[in-house]
């Protein structure tokens, strides 16, 4: 018995250390070494932060956007694109919880993804008692994890050496213009259906409740998204606004680390765009 309290108390006061370490380092992961410990990285901070201004819901694809480059108009963001996963589980979950954020950015690449085992077991994951602890414990959270906090530094590393010395610019008047005049563009031939009708219910609940909704399509690589430009464009008759970052300029402009997800200096980049590119259309307007 004297051992075990021996061992209690010494784990005890290692994870008091690891989490003092924590808070005064400020280390924290942003990649996890497997698709699960990303998704829960991203949920556990939105669960922190369910008050956010801006959520970004999508894929693996948009989890590579830099959500504190989007804020910089003075939003504070969280990004929900999950990988393996699209927007439109993010958007249900947000729905279920009641959380309607002044911004709501869907990536239009994955609009007609169906639902999915991954998503089923994504959401049962999401509502374990595990990441209810994370909220309030840090040491608990899947960013403070030892070998997820060393996995993410040196990915960090690779992904800075891919960019070949690469840095993030700021888009020019010029750029943020040709994204717009894409926008206001005359659609082809919206999208029909019961999926179509679905994503309408959704975005006017989002409008109903005070939320804008904007649509990103992002470079992919040069992969035909015909279904979910149609999706895109029948939204956008419903209101929202729908940025084609892939459309208006060059697939081969911005960097990949394996033909679909970009780079971090092209998701800089990007975001950028984007942010401009919604502040300058509300301007407009």
């Amino acid at each position: 018995m004297r051992e075990c309290l021996q061992i209690l108390v010494a784990a005890a006061v290692l994870l008091a250390a690891y989490a003092g370490l924590l808070h005064v380092t400020g280390w924290h992961a942003d990649y996890g070494e497997a698709n699960t410990v990303s998704n829960e990285i991203k949920w556990q901070r939105y669960e922190r932060h369910r008050d956010a201004d801006l959520v970004f819901l999508g894929s693996s694809m948009g989890g590579r956007v830099p959500v504190e480059v989007l804020g910089r108009t003075g939003r504070r963001g969280v990004n929900l694109c999950l990988d393996g996963s699209g927007p439109a589980l993010g958007a249900a979950l947000l729905q279920e919880d009641g959380v309607w954020p002044a911004l709501v950015l869907l990536e239009a690449n994955t609009l007609s993804l169906p639902a999915s085992q991954n998503d089923r077991t994504l959401r049962a994951h999401f509502r374990s008692f595990h990441n209810t602890l994370a909220r309030s414990l840090p040491f608990c959270r899947a960013e403070s994890r030892p070998v997820t906090v060393v996995f993410s530094r040196l990915k960090r590393r690779i992904d800075e050496r891919r960019a070949g010395g690469q840095e993030p610019r700021s888009p020019t008047e010029a750029e943020v213009r040709r994204l717009l005049e894409r926008a206001w563009e005359s659609p082809p031939e919206p999208a029909a259906g019961p999926a179509a009708e679905a994503w309408v219910e959704t975005v006017r609940r989002f409008r109903d409740h005070g939320s804008r909704v904007v649509l990103v399509m992002l470079p992919d690589g040069g992969r035909d998204r015909g279904a979910d430009y149609a999706l895109a464009h029948r939204l956008a008759a419903e209101g929202a606004l729908f940025l084609d970052v892939k459309g208006a300029f060059p697939e081969d402009r911005f960097r990949y680390t394996d033909g679909l997800h970009l780079i971090r200096a092209s998701g800089e980049a990007i975001a950028g765009l984007i942010a401009q590119g919604f502040e300058a259309h509300r301007g407009a307007q």
